[in-house]
């Protein structure tokens, strides 16, 4: 199962309720898709964190990401990778996470996947939709 959107241009330089509303359609569009995305990622993919009622109740609270955080990804992404055509299955959101903390700091699996979204990349959850995705992404190559 496959997310993907127009890059969002912008959105790091976005209002707070401009950035929120972008974040809520993207949450919608994985939902008609059975991904219930939260911060811990896939919240009815293997290996989630957080069950669907607290999906709900967070959703419910607009507390399902921090803007600022997902602001701070996005702008971070031309750093540390570009697109590519093909899925790159070798490193997942999980370990995309981790590249970008050496970046920007402590940031979740779920709030890496709505900012790869915005910015346009393809999130593939697989066919098990698992709490984790692969995106058409190669690192670049730093100096």
């Amino acid at each position: 199962m496959s997310i993907v959107i127009e890059k969002v241009e912008n959105f790091d330089k976005m209002s707070k309720e401009d950035a929120q509303s972008c974040i809520d359609q993207v949450v919608a569009l994985c939902e008609e898709n059975r991904i219930h995305l939260s911060k811990y990622g896939n919240c009815t993919g293997q290996g989630t964190l957080t069950s669907i009622q607290e999906y709900e109740t967070d959703k419910r609270k607009n507390r399902l990401f921090s803007v600022d955080d997902v602001q701070r990804i996005y702008s971070a992404i031309p750093r540390l990778v570009a697109q590519r055509k093909t899925i790159n299955k070798k490193t997942g959101s999980y370990g995309l996470k981790h590249a970008f903390e050496k970046i920007i700091g402590y940031c979740t699996n779920g709030e890496t996947i709505m900012a790869m979204i915005l910015y346009g990349f393809t999130a593939n959850f697989g066919r098990d939709r698992h709490v984790n995705c692969c995106f058409n992404f190669k690192y670049l190559k730093t100096t």
